[in-house]
């Protein structure tokens, strides 16, 4: 609630900053979409950019009750640190700098109007912004590596498995006549970031009644987002074995990706629901455990 003699939030006297932040983060992300969104590392951050604005107008009734600080030092130095990241990240066109830039300025205005206390309610959409960030080429290659490696050996086990003519070379893999190489696109480091974003989502949206069983649930976020790369791979590979390399690079490739979306997060809901019916675990809707 508000303080004694503290004026309610109005977008009126606020407008300017919330205006300023709209549009340095707009000018970004239309660059971003353009630049580091087209690689097939990055599809995944327009998707959680706009799940975090959806979650910040979600949880736009805090507003209400937010209480300008007693000091502007700390906003301030926020606001200031992001536009100077900002500028070097816009100037030196370092797009995962220019991104970072973005949660002190998102961080910053919110602690301008409602203090500390309101950045923590707005907590979750800010770690959204922050997963949205375009990870440097490097890293993502180091933190592929041994990915690729494995998810390239457990599919070609599996098609060997299924009776199909494979063999593997370090990321490589031949079905038939055909030669696949998985890519870091395909290992994926994407996919593992947006499939436990929605995991976190629907884990925040809907959480369990008590940490120990939101900790289990995380902890299989990761190893189901690998094992649907992994389906991921096979099916392209019995696309391209069946119908060509053409339809492996084609349409059907865009699908296998959603289809492993869709299996890694159906896994994920199937794997909520058993763990529930198993131990009686119930969610913070319903009744208690």
């Amino acid at each position: 609630m508000n303080t004694a003699g503290t004026a309610p939030f109005s977008w009126r006297a606020w407008w300017p900053i919330f205006a300023g932040l709209a549009a340095v983060l707009l000018v970004t992300y239309v660059r971003f979409w353009n630049t580091a969104w087209a690689t097939g590392d990055s599809e995944h951050a327009p998707v959680l950019v706009a799940i975090a604005l959806f979650l910040f107008w979600r949880e736009r009734g805090a507003l209400r009750e937010a209480v300008p600080p007693a000091s502007a030092l700390a906003p301030v130095s926020l606001l200031v640190l992001g536009a100077l990241l900002y500028l070097l990240g816009a100037r030196t066109k370092i797009a995962p700098l220019e991104a970072i830039a973005h949660i002190p300025l998102v961080a910053g205005a919110i602690w301008m109007v409602g203090g500390p206390r309101l950045v923590v309610r707005f907590w979750f959409p800010i770690f959204f912004l922050a997963i949205s960030i375009p990870l440097p080429a490097f890293v993502v290659g180091q933190a592929t590596a041994s990915l690729k490696t494995f998810v390239s050996q457990q599919a070609a086990d599996l098609l060997y498995t299924l009776g199909y003519p494979v063999a593997r070379d370090g990321v490589i893999i031949t079905v038939g006549p055909y030669q696949l190489l998985v890519a870091e696109a395909c290992a994926g480091m994407n996919s593992i970031i947006s499939l436990s974003a929605v995991g976190l989502l629907y884990l925040y949206l809907v959480p369990p009644r008590s940490v120990w069983r939101l900790g289990v649930l995380l902890a299989i976020i990761v190893p189901i987002a690998i094992a649907a790369n992994i389906v991921r791979i096979v099916l392209l590979s019995l696309i391209t074995y069946h119908l060509g390399d053409e339809a492996g690079q084609g349409f059907l490739h865009e699908f296998a990706g959603i289809a492993m979306f869709g299996f890694a997060l159906a896994t994920f809901l199937l794997a909520s629901f058993l763990l529930e019916q198993k131990f009686g675990w119930h969610w913070k809707r319903g009744q208690g455990a």
